[in-house]
């Protein structure tokens, strides 16, 4: 089996990283993909993957965190994004697509377009598989 969308590195995780890779081990899972959220994100899914063979790091540019990126942050996401697919060589792009859950997400869905379709245009030039939201 293979998890094929997992937040490892997520505070709101519940269990030591360890030991949730442990347990899905032992219930036959031999491959983990850890959806990207930002580029702080993208760094500690890289620890977490250098600890555990077969744990697979993606990176992308969540559309929940759209909102709070003003334009300058977002073009330094998207160097930072290009950077480490070409570095690491990521299984697929992501996680990305559109959000409309809170006031705030809805308010930038224009946004979220914007960066949807730039993520795509990357995945479709480094002919990487989507994680979608």
């Amino acid at each position: 089996m293979i998890d094929a969308h997992c937040h490892l590195d997520s505070e709101r995780l519940g269990a030591p990283v360890d030991e949730v890779v442990a347990e899905a081990r032992a219930a036959g899972v031999s491959a983990i993909v850890m959806a990207g959220v930002d580029p702080a994100g993208w760094r500690r899914q890289q620890a977490i993957a250098a600890r555990h063979a077969g744990v697979h790091p993606v990176f992308g540019i969540h559309p929940q965190v759209v909102p709070e990126l003003g334009c300058e942050r977002l073009e330094e996401a998207y160097v930072a994004l290009e950077e480490m697919i070409v570095r690491e060589r990521p299984v697929a792009l992501g996680e990305l697509g559109l959000d409309r859950l809170s006031e705030a997400t809805k308010a930038a869905l224009p946004r979220q377009i914007d960066v949807f379709r730039e993520q795509l245009r990357m995945a479709r030039r480094f002919e990487l598989p989507v994680v979608l939201h």
